[in-house]
């Protein structure tokens, strides 16, 4: 008979052969992580209670409040609280054998910005005499601050030690900042709805303005083959789709990108279903002749949903299994306004349950446009074959015979170089790619190729792509003094709001509400008061603050970064030496809850500034631009990176972000977060090392040699080490061989530093 350690070991292995390794380690080290954080929050919680009939007051923490930044630097103010510590009349002699604070390098009573004095004489805790502790904070710069005070006793009928800990907190900030834009209410995370398949689906058509296009070559449906579905999305994923990838070619390539295209599809339903609502409210929209319907988390595209899309809805409690379709007409903040067939019928406020449907049409072009019978080798797979005229730069004749309409490129010999090359191409050429970093002058050279193309040939048909709606506005902008309306068509999708289109190309079908301004030269903004060193435009404002959420949104926003980005634009704008003006700046930040916290800060007064995510600034520039990175996190017990930096930590939107700048850039930030990732770690470096640093300072050199990876990994076993030798301490009741211990009304307590703490000016750690 087999023991029930060896069926448990072939279970293990059985069930091991359909988990990935990494998938595994991955899992069992999340694990692991969560039991240390659970035991540590455990024996934390233990040492925050009153025992051994000891009560010590402020049981919910020492709370400091919220300083205002300009009091917090008066030296003539002394911040304190005065810790209590009591004993019941029938409890056992007990005697406060030390104190400390947890941020202390020394393990005494002086920590980073706090310090803990023992007032009066003597260590026997008596019930007619309560003995206190006093807590002083010294605060320096804005954002948050908080460390531990550990009370060690001895019960001296026993000689047993036991431990009793506070928290303490304070904030340096605007409490009138924190007022307005507290959480309205707590983060819950959302449970998905579950339903069932619906029995039956009201359908419901799109406008005929919608579809007045006669399409010469009907769409096929391209539906995913099931058990390629059933091999990406089974348990053993990663090996299982192989046999459905054709090895990559010019034949194959087509059948390779619709099998990603496929699994992508896949996932993208799956993730829309978790968004599914039970019991919301339907309200009427007359304007559009259909109902309106609150989303939240729509703005951080979580739901993603388009003008087109279709979301079903049925009546809370229907028995009957019928759901209606509802096509999305407009998108409003967190709201969709939608249309139903005409048998649904709602009043306002009525509830209804709603799944989110996926949109296959753009997946259903991309197959079309991947299978299409049009695969010349010359444009996707080039060799050496394909180049007819073999490869050279352009000769100094060539370059020195063009004329150009931007003549300001004259000086720059490899945009110049490009523009002669791509505009001397004959036909049939392979493709010419134009590659570089972010603010280097791609977009530029392109619109000036396109110009001596149309030159050269004024019948010449270009079809110009760009990857946002934005960046492609940008270069029809920089087309539009060239060309008339006859000449240039800036093509929309449906789903893209009019009102979002630019001004200047209202004439070529778009519009849009933003103007543009003349940019006041680079030298204005070096007067800039603030910036340390005036000979760099760059400022990295460091703070410690606080990520949270609010209600059921995903989206984080941070108060304490808030304030600060705040307090930049109105210190730029009143500064009359720069004459800068609320057109001028513009702010980025990576989630939608803190870019409406933001807004909302700024108040009506300062509208004119522009505040969106990375996205919404790809393409455009502002003459200064404010960064708020959010992500700020004190908890590295169980820091994950990757998950907590989220796309802050994205590679290409960092490169965006911090190049939408034409004259000064301030990015504000935790350092302590950011810099465990080796990108924001490299940059930190830089921008220290240049000068322009403000607020809270580093904990690394800066000088020291960078290193691809492991910043977090070792930030989290320094967190885990300090956290388990905390919950040491506090599970530590007996000490062996302890010197005799008199006790007396004379004695004090030596505490490992000055007996006056509330002179002490603070200091950091070593």
């Amino acid at each position: 008979m087999l023991s029930l350690g060896l069926l448990n070991g072939l279970w293990f292995q059985e069930i091991l052969k359909d988990v990935h390794l990494d998938v595994w380690i991955s899992h069992t080290a999340r694990h692991t992580s969560d039991q240390q954080r659970d035991e540590i929050d455990a024996a934390v919680d233990e040492s925050g209670k009153d025992k051994n009939g000891v009560s010590v007051s402020y049981k919910d923490g020492v709370d400091f409040g919220i300083i205002d930044p300009a009091e917090a630097l008066r030296k003539d103010v002394l911040r304190t609280a005065d810790v209590v510590i009591s004993r019941a009349e029938d409890a056992v002699p007990v005697g406060l054998y030390s104190y400390c604070l947890s941020s202390s390098p020394r393990g005494d009573n002086y920590g980073t910005k706090f310090s803990a004095t023992l007032l009066g004489n003597g260590k026997v805790i008596r019930p007619e005499a309560p003995r206190i502790v006093s807590v002083t904070f010294h605060p320096s710069f804005g954002g948050r601050y908080e460390d531990t005070l550990e009370l060690t006793f001895r019960d001296l009928s026993n000689k047993q030690q036991f431990v009793i800990t506070r928290r303490i907190y304070a904030i340096v900030g605007s409490q009138e900042d924190y007022d307005r834009l507290k959480p309205k209410s707590a983060f819950v995370k959302p449970k998905p709805a579950i339903y069932e398949q619906p029995k039956r689906i009201i359908r419901v058509f799109r406008p005929p303005t919608w579809s007045y296009t006669k399409w010469v070559v009907e769409l096929p449906e391209f539906k995913a083959p099931q058990d390629l579905i059933d091999a990406a999305f089974g348990p053993r994923r990663r090996t299982s789709v192989n046999p459905y990838m054709p090895k990559f070619s010019v034949l194959s390539y087509g059948r390779f990108f619709q099998v990603l295209l496929w699994i992508e599809e896949e996932q993208m339903r799956r993730n829309l279903e978790i968004y599914a609502m039970k019991d919301v409210k339907l309200d009427l929209a007359p304007a559009n002749n259909g109902f309106s319907l609150n989303v939240a988390g729509l703005s951080e595209g979580r739901p993603s949903v388009i003008v087109g899309d279709l979301i079903l809805v049925r009546h809370v409690g229907d028995a009957t299994g019928t759901w209606y379709e509802g096509c999305v007409h407009g998108i409003t903040g967190i709201s969709v306004l939608i249309r139903c067939n005409d048998k649904f019928r709602a009043l306002r406020g009525t509830m209804v349950d709603v799944k989110f449907v996926l949109n296959r049409l753009p997946d259903r072009r991309m197959h079309q446009a991947v299978v299409a019978p049009f695969n010349p080798p010359r444009l996707l797979l080039p060799d050496n074959r394909h180049l007819t005229n073999g490869v050279h730069l352009p000769r100094a004749l060539e370059v020195a015979s063009i004329s150009l309409v931007d003549r300001s490129l004259a000086q720059n010999s490899e945009q110049m170089q490009t523009i002669v090359a791509i505009a001397n191409r004959p036909p049939g050429s392979v493709p010419f790619i134009v590659f570089g970093p972010p603010g280097t002058g791609k977009t530029v050279t392109i619109v000036e190729a396109i110009r001596q193309l149309i030159i050269r040939d004024p019948k010449a048909t270009i079809l110009a792509c760009a990857p946002t709606n934005s960046a492609a506005d940008l270069i029809a902008s920089r087309l539009v003094s060239n060309l008339n309306r006859n000449e240039l068509f800036r093509l929309n999708s449906y789903a893209r709001p009019f009102k979002a289109l630019m001004l200047s190309l209202r004439d070529y079908s778009l519009y849009n509400d933003n103007d543009v301004f003349a940019i006041p030269p680079l030298a204005s903004l070096l007067k800039y008061e603030r910036l340390p060193n005036k000979k760099f435009p760059l400022i990295f404002h460091g703070i410690v603050g606080k990520d949270t959420r609010e209600a059921s949104s995903p989206s984080f926003f941070n108060v304490d970064e808030v304030t600060v980005v705040k307090d930049y634009a109105l210190s730029l704008l009143e500064d009359r030496k720069l004459r800068v003006t609320t057109l001028d700046i513009g702010i980025i930040a990576p989630y939608h809850a803190q870019c409406v916290k933001i807004l909302t800060a700024l108040g009506p007064k300062l509208k004119g500034i522009k505040v969106g995510s990375v996205e919404e600034f790809q393409g455009q520039e502002r003459r200064i631009i404010i960064i708020s990175t959010v992500r700020s996190s004190s908890d590295f017990i169980t820091y994950d990176m990757k998950r907590t930096l989220g796309f802050v930590a994205n590679p290409r939107r960092f490169n965006v972000a911090i190049t939408r700048a034409q004259a000064l850039l301030i990015v504000v930030g935790n350092p302590l977060t950011l810099g465990l990732d080796p990108m924001w770690r490299s940059w930190l470096n830089y921008v220290h090392q240049k000068g322009g640093w403000r607020g809270k300072e580093l904990n690394w050199d800066p000088l020291e040699p960078l290193e691809s990876e492991g910043y977090d990994r070792r930030t989290r076993d320094k967190a885990q080490a300090e956290a388990a030798e905390m919950m040491q301490r506090i599970r530590s009741h007996v000490l062996e061989n302890l010197e005799p211990w008199a006790f007396g009304d004379d004695d004090t307590i030596e505490a490992n530093g000055e007996s006056n703490a509330r002179e002490f000016q603070g200091r950091e750690a070593d």
